[in-house]
Order: C-alpha cells, then structure tokens, then sequence
C-alpha cells in the first residue's frame, strides 16, 4: 500500500481491496491491543458498564474475524487468551451456582473479582452477583430474627423492601414472611404503647410496667410460633 501511494498507482479495484483490508485490519489490532491490554482492564474494572462490554459471543466473532484476515494481526494471542479466561470463569461459576449446599459468600466474591476484571459481558457474572446480594440479605434478615427487638421498625421495612427485589427462592420467601410477621406485631406494640402514653388520665406505674412486660413477652415468639406464615 505505501509503494502504491509512493508511486501514485492509478486506482483500481485491487487498490482499493486493499485500502479496506489494511484499515479493517488496524481496526482489529486496535480492538485486540484492548482487550488483551491487562493492566487497562484491571485500571478500568468496574468502570465500564455492559454497553461498552463485548458479549462472550462478540469476542468469539472477532477471534474467528481475526483468523479470517488475510494479513496476521498482533494481539491474536490475547484475544485467545481471554477466551480461555472466559471459560474457565464461566466453568468455576456454573459450578458454584450450582451447588447443592449453600455457598460461601467470601468464595463469590472472589469469583466476581475474577469475572469482573475480565471486562466481558458475562451472564454468570450477573448471576453471581445476585446470589451474593442474597447471601447478604439472608444473613442481615436472620440477625434481626436472632434479636427482634434490637431493630426499628424503618430498618425491617428497609430490609423487607431489599428482599422484594431479590430473585424468588425459598428461604428468601420464608424470611420474607418471618419479617412481615415481625414487623405486624411490633407496630402492633408501638401502637398500643403511644395510645397508653397518650390515655387520660395517665396510666400508673404498674400499667406500664405490664405493658413493658407484654413488649417482652411478644419478642420472644417472634421467632419461632408467632411468625406470619410463608410461602416456601
């Protein structure tokens, strides 16, 4: 191509083949210098959001676009790198996601590290993600049935709020129910207590003495008879 543009060559359909493939190949050497660039997608992790992602089927097409070429492209061994990267991220996903017992939160985590710095569009990637914020939520939801009365009211709501939104399964319905149940009979006691507090004439000593009492004792079935039931 330069000798053609040294020595001014007339155009031709060959020239012009030519000019296509020289800049289709630079195009792809740029793509592939990215995405085998290491450094750039740990500096970058995270940033990018999933538009700006190649799909796993992307990447394939461009590695086999790349083999297609007539003139060989540098960064074609980090193409295929990240290729291998991607399967085997997506073989140690599918098998954490499909675990029979419950995973250990820590391990997803450090899988979604390893998925994320990939900087590739991953279905797993999203699944892991969700099953985090499920582990999370779970462990927050049993801490406040471990101690029912050591939460507000706002917070159970919060927390009841984030468990709508997660992906349904059994034990998020079960603890979801637990939580309603919870919540019903706390309000149910805050109600009682400011309609007490504000009564004329004003209660004795011992009135609010029994209904501090009745706070206590409506605690303690929350978490075993006196939950609302679920749907799990």
């Amino acid at each position: 191509l330069e000798e053609a543009q040294t020595r001014k060559y007339p155009e031709s359909e060959l020239l012009e083949a030519l000019h296509l493939t020289v800049d289709e190949a630079e195009k792809c050497q740029t793509v592939a210098n990215q995405l085998g660039n290491k450094k750039v997608r740990t500096r970058t992790r995270g940033v990018l959001d999933a538009k700006s992602r190649l799909t796993v089927e992307e990447l394939q097409l461009f590695s086999s676009q790349l083999d297609t070429l007539p003139v060989k492209v540098s960064g074609k061994e980090c193409v295929t790198q990240l290729l291998d990267q991607v399967q085997k991220f997506q073989e140690s996903a599918n098998a954490m996601l499909s675990k029979s017992k419950s995973q250990d939160l820590e391990d997803l985590k450090k899988l979604i590290e390893t998925g994320s710095a990939l900087d590739v569009d991953l279905q797993e990637l999203n699944d892991l993600k969700g099953k985090a914020k499920e582990l999370e939520w779970l462990d927050e939801a049993k801490e406040i049935m471990d101690d029912p009365m050591g939460d507000s009211t706002d917070h159970i709501k919060q927390v009841i709020e984030t468990g709508m939104e997660l992906a349904p399964s059994p034990k998020v319905e079960k603890l979801l129910g637990e939580l309603s149940g919870l919540l019903t009979q706390v309000e149910s006691w805050e109600n009682r207590a400011k309609s007490c507090l504000a009564s004329k004439p004003r209660l004795s000593l011992s009135e609010l003495e029994k209904l501090s009492r009745s706070e206590e004792h409506t605690s303690e079935p929350v978490t075993s008879r006196s939950r609302m039931p679920s749907s799990a």
